[in-house]
């Protein structure tokens, strides 16, 4: 872990200057999400997983694997298919969610200011601790080293910007933000 914590404040201090190198993880930056059509549910691919059995998973594993001070998620607020946790530490760190009308998540984002150690080392440990979750059947090391590789990829990216499908059922997609913002979103892999 505290390798990760290294290696995340070096991803955090290249970002703040803007350093640019080619990558092989993909760079295409779409402004609608590409997994989500809103007018058909038929079409939305989830992740077989109802939101308060992830909010139970998160909760068993931040108390069970990591070390930090992370408070365990309440029930979630849904209110149209979404919901949005807040109060993360100290509101630096964003958690929304989207459900189908099945009710199974159809993404997860974290929005991050890591503006100091505490909220670097939270949003690392959450962002790690969902990419073990979802989706539910694949392997949990594979997914972290890669969600890792993309995260390495946003950072070295000239636009900031890297996106990567993961055996053909999740997308990881990282972002740097010029005002400081750091997302990370995971939705399901759609099958055309």
């Amino acid at each position: 872990m505290i390798n990760k914590i290294i290696v995340c404040w070096v991803l955090f201090f290249v970002i703040i200057l803007d350093i640019g190198c080619s990558t092989s993880v993909q760079n295409i930056k779409s402004d609608k999400s590409p997994n989500i059509d809103i007018n058909n549910d038929k079409k939305i691919k989830t992740f077989g997983i109802t939101p308060d059995n992830f909010r139970k998973e998160m909760n068993a594993r931040m108390e069970k694997e990591t070390r930090e001070a992370l408070y365990p998620f309440q029930t979630f607020n849904i209110q149209n298919n979404h919901f949005k946790v807040d109060r993360i530490s100290k509101e630096n760190i964003i958690l929304e969610g989207t459900i189908a009308s099945n009710g199974e998540l159809t993404s997860l984002t974290y929005t991050s200011r890591m503006v100091d150690d505490e909220s670097l080392i939270k949003t690392m440990s959450l962002i790690d601790l969902t990419a073990k979750i979802l989706p539910p059947s694949m392997d949990e090391k594979k997914k972290g080293d890669l969600l890792e590789d993309v995260i390495e990829a946003s950072v070295a990216s000239p636009k900031s910007f890297a996106q990567k499908l993961v055996n053909n059922s999740v997308v990881y997609t990282v972002e740097s933000l010029p005002d400081g913002q750091f997302i990370v979103r995971y939705t399901p892999a759609t099958i055309s």
